[in-house]
């Protein structure tokens, strides 16, 4: 065999060699590498076109992420991420003072539940006071900040009385609870002949009565007052988180509605005692006037003069008329609101008219 034949056979077989390895590689090893590169880029694109949806959703997502912010901002309600029973104390005792008086109660922890859905803590609320600053404590509760719910509520005419011992009640009684709201005095019971000392209490309208021999003391206020007695269990919620927010835009609260009690009669059965010696109208007679002042004779015979304003027994003077010669009182009978004119009856020197 020559040479050129051993060589040519030689490049030959080199040459199926690599026709052979390069086919292996390019129809079979590439196309699989081939088919892992287009997967890829694939997924790649995918990825890509995810992005470019977050991309183009950005404005909207933070013209949301503002308008959640500020109605985070403008919330009504406070959840706090703990709760206090010192602080819901004070919390309360602020809340009963927003009309100036403050609300007279007892506080009491009932119940905790920590691992409700809404971690919460029960209290007890009882007390006696007017009913406008029961409806006020309720009222500002509901529309202030923090979150606490009242989850019952009784509520039942005070009977101011009723818990003194009889001879006590008896004195108070006898000498017209009243007159005891200013100052302070002693009296005593005409049956037992104890004596007991009244003075004032520390809330305007309550009275502290002490025993002079037993040195036993009662809280009480008049009976003729708007007083009811009240029990409520009120909830306050916590467990919020402590990486939230708690700043809270200003919260601007309008003052609690005027309504009318429904505890407490709109007429009265009985007058209130004219406990303070003033001028009742009905047995007064008008004996002068002038621009500013009605000069007049009380029930007792008494010359008394009376600005616009001045109280009488129970009402107001209103007006004065010297053209007249009359004076005009607003005056409350028990719930009948009326007016009452005073004038010179100058044949009888005495006139009243309905």
């Amino acid at each position: 065999m020559s040479n050129a034949l051993r060589s040519t056979i030689v490049i030959t077989v080199i040459w199926l060699i690599l026709f052979t390895v390069g086919g292996w590689y390019v129809y079979y090893k590439q196309v699989e590498d081939l088919e892992q590169v287009k997967e890829k880029e694939s997924e790649a694109l995918a990825e890509f076109q995810e992005m470019q949806v977050l991309v183009d959703s950005l404005p909207e997502l933070k013209t949301k992420l503002a308008k959640v912010k500020e109605e985070w901002h403008q919330r009504k309600k406070v959840l706090p991420a703990h709760e206090d029973s010192k602080i819901s104390y004070n919390y309360f005792n602020w809340l009963g003072a927003q009309t100036g008086s403050p609300l007279m109660y007892d506080f009491q922890i009932l119940a905790e539940d920590p691992d409700a859905e809404i971690p919460n803590r029960t209290y007890k609320l009882t007390g006696d006071d007017s009913f406008a600053n029961l409806f006020s404590f309720i009222y500002f509760l509901e529309h202030y900040s923090l979150l606490y719910e009242i989850e019952s509520i009784t509520i039942a005419n005070a009977k101011s009385m009723d818990h003194l011992p009889e001879d006590m009640r008896r004195a108070l009684e006898l000498n017209g609870v009243g007159s005891f709201i200013n100052s302070t005095r002693v009296i005593s019971d005409p049956v037992s002949e104890k004596k007991f000392v009244v003075r004032p209490g520390y809330v305007p309208g309550f009275m502290t009565v002490s025993d002079i021999d037993t040195k036993m003391s009662f809280n009480i206020w008049p009976r003729n007052s708007e007083e009811v007695s009240f029990s409520m269990l009120v909830k306050a919620y916590y467990g919020a988180s402590s990486s939230l927010s708690m700043d809270q835009a200003p919260l601007v609260v309008p003052p609690p509605p005027e309504l009318i009690n429904p505890f407490y009669p709109l007429l009265l059965e009985d007058l209130p005692k004219n406990t303070h010696g003033l001028l009742e109208v009905d047995s007064a007679k008008l004996q002068a006037v002038t621009y500013d002042t009605a000069f007049i004779t009380d029930q007792t015979g008494n010359l008394i003069a009376l600005q616009v304003g001045d109280e009488v027994y129970l009402g107001y003077l209103v007006s004065i008329d010297p053209k007249k010669s009359e004076c005009v009182f607003a005056l409350d009978l028990g719930g009948i609101k009326t007016d009452f004119t005073l004038g010179i009856n100058f044949d009888e020197n005495r006139s009243g008219k309905k």
